[in-house]
């Protein structure tokens, strides 16, 4: 009964996070979902957590980066 629980739970937060890669456009496949869910769940939700935080709600952001200072050669 604990075993089916804890997999139904696995199953409904890996169809969310299916969705959320569908929104932001996040490469990665329904197994690597249901498996990184099962093995460490919070680990998984603090990953799409920040995902979220990272490209903005709706996906439209790319991963906030910042180039380099700039560089010079010494002669």
């Amino acid at each position: 009964m604990a075993y089916s629980l804890i997999l139904s739970c696995c199953c409904y937060t890996c169809c969310i996070r299916k969705k959320l890669r569908q929104k932001l456009n996040i490469t990665g496949g329904i197994i690597d979902d249901f498996l990184s869910h099962l093995m460490c769940c919070c680990c998984a939700l603090v990953q799409e957590l920040r995902e979220v935080e990272i490209r903005g709600a709706n996906g439209t952001e790319k991963t906030k980066t910042s180039p380099p200072p700039s560089q010079f050669m010494e002669t």
